[in-house]
């Protein structure tokens, strides 16, 4: 089993530094940890690639058989 869990969020909404927005999002390095919390569990995903993609670029939210966490802005 696995999954692209798939999260977009605005860099603007709340301003800095609020844990509500994606304000640092160009900041994420390869190899920073990123923990999402969802109905009492914590999912843990390590940084493996950085990209800016075209707004036409969907297939980031396209299905995986690996366990993947895709965020943009």
């Amino acid at each position: 089993m696995g999954g692209n869990v798939v999260i977009g969020g605005h860099p603007w909404q709340y301003k800095p530094p609020s844990q509500r927005t994606f304000y640092n999002l160009d900041k994420v390095a390869i190899g920073d940890i990123v923990t999402i919390s969802w109905e009492g569990k914590t999912y843990t995903y390590q940084v493996t690639e950085t990209k800016i993609v075209e707004p036409d670029q969907v297939d980031i939210l396209n299905p995986s058989s690996e366990n993947i966490l895709t965020l943009f802005t």
